[in-house]
């Protein structure tokens, strides 16, 4: 009943800042999220990005447009989104039913709620050879 418990409470909490810091920090974080969204429908991993959202820091990448890191011979390019000013519980009441991946889209790696501004953010990372 314990460990029922704590994981309830794990999954709730607000999400850890991530920030990539090389090459294979984002090769982990990209194995991390496919296992996590193993076998999960496109609106349940909406719902997932949108918890993954609500971090208790403002992470650094926030701040930045674009920028690159390059490794050896990979060269990974990072760009940041930015919503339209949502209203409160937007997120919340959204139905994510029906909703598919777009084939082909960069990778999403973090996400970041900025509850006061009412913006959502994004942080993709694409690798050109």
């Amino acid at each position: 009943m314990k460990l029922a418990i704590l994981l309830v409470v794990s999954l709730s909490a607000p999400a850890v800042a991530w920030e990539p810091s090389g090459v294979l920090s984002v090769d982990a974080r990209l194995a991390e999220l496919r296992a996590a969204w193993q076998g999960k429908d496109a609106g349940e991993i909406l719902k997932d990005k949108i918890q993954r959202a609500k971090q208790k820091e403002r992470p650094a990448w926030v701040g930045h447009k674009a920028w690159y890191i390059e490794e050896k011979n990979r060269r990974l390019y990072f760009g940041v989104g930015v919503s339209p000013k949502l209203e409160e519980g937007t997120l919340e009441a959204a139905d994510f039913s029906g909703v598919e991946a777009r084939p082909g889209a960069p990778a999403p790696l973090d996400w970041y709620l900025d509850r006061a501004a009412g913006v959502l953010y994004a942080l993709i990372v694409d690798e050109k050879q």
